[in-house]
């Protein structure tokens, strides 16, 4: 502990910001769970193992627990990537959907080697990324309107449209044309 200077108390050991989430992941009463009061107590690797071995109503518990501890992680995460608020409630849902599918019977089961978060934070990324994708592949001005005549091509490009068409090499999958 250093001391600021003579007759001064000695500071107080401050926690690095990763030791107060991991507190509160570990459910020991300190960190952003412990201010709810339902914290499950258990720790990320028991929930884990419970999920992958455990029965239906206990696997269902267990990962209702993960799910309330690593919930508002996963949108602060999100909305790292994708800056609206219902678009990182979909990133939560489509991450805990993957979780899910990992564990049987769906899936083979997870093995944590490392903090909960090392696991969600690629998966988090990847889905908002993919979203983000979606949402600027299919933006409203890309939107094509039927009755517009304007986007119809003019009829005087047809017989030439059509030409190509005939002259096309035929497909090496199904050996006919394009």
């Amino acid at each position: 502990m250093a001391l600021i200077g003579r007759g001064h108390k000695p500071r107080a050991p401050v926690e690095a910001p990763g030791d107060y989430h991991r507190a509160g992941a570990a459910g020991n009463g300190h960190g952003p769970m412990a201010r709810r009061g339902k914290a499950d107590p258990r720790s990320d690797e028991t929930l884990v193992r419970l999920c992958n071995q455990g029965d239906a109503a206990a696997a269902a518990q267990a990962f209702e627990a993960l799910y309330r501890r690593h919930k508002d992680y996963v949108v602060r995460v999100a909305l790292r990537f994708v800056r609206d608020p219902d678009a990182a409630l979909d990133v939560l849902q489509e991450t805990f959907s993957y979780l899910l599918r990992k564990f049987p019977p769906a899936g083979e089961g997870l093995t944590l080697t490392a903090p909960m978060t090392t696991f969600l934070y690629p998966v988090v990324k990847h889905c908002a990324l993919t979203l983000s994708r979606k949402e600027h592949r299919f933006s409203a001005d890309d939107v094509h309107d039927p009755d517009d005549q304007a986007s119809e091509p003019p009829a005087a490009d047809l017989p030439a449209l059509r030409g190509w068409w005939g002259a096309a090499r035929p497909c090496r999958r199904c050996r006919r044309s394009g």
